[in-house]
Order: structure tokens, then C-alpha cells, then sequence
């Protein structure tokens, strides 16, 4: 799979309940597939981990609504 510069970014780096930055929290472009973000999320997770510590978290941003009436 072929992914642009702007498929995933970072959004913030979060403490955990200890203090410590491991909680990543990451944003996906709307370009990419729904059924593709669960398996992105995953293979990122498991390279983050081998390549910088095995203790980070990786969260994915929550989507606004964009409805506006379902917002109300």
C-alpha cells in the first residue's frame, strides 16, 4: 500500500497515568479508507514500539460529526 506524506500524522504526545510522554495520538488524512485505518493504526503501534519503547500507546484522533443537526 502506497501512502502519501500526509496520510498519518501526529496530532499531540500525551503522559500517561505515571507521567510519562507515551501516549500518542495520531490523525488520519479523510483520503484514506476506513477499513484501512485499523490496520495502519496497528502496524504503526507495533513499529513504534520495537523501534522506540515498547510501552507507547497509540490512540487515534476522534472524527467530529460533521452533521451539524446530529451535533445539536
Amino acid at each position: 500500500m502506497e501512502l502519501g506524506l500526509d496520510a498519518i500524522h501526529v496530532d499531540r504526545i500525551e503522559k500517561d497515568l505515571r507521567g510519562y510522554e507515551l501516549r500518542v495520538v495520531v490523525a488520519f488524512s479523510d483520503a484514506l479508507a476506513a477499513t484501512e485505518k485499523p490496520v495502519l493504526m496497528r502496524a504503526l503501534e507495533r513499529h513504534l514500539k520495537t523501534i522506540i519503547d515498547d510501552r507507547i500507546q497509540l490512540y487515534l484522533e476522534p472524527v467530529k460529526d460533521r452533521n451539524k443537526i446530529r451535533r445539536l
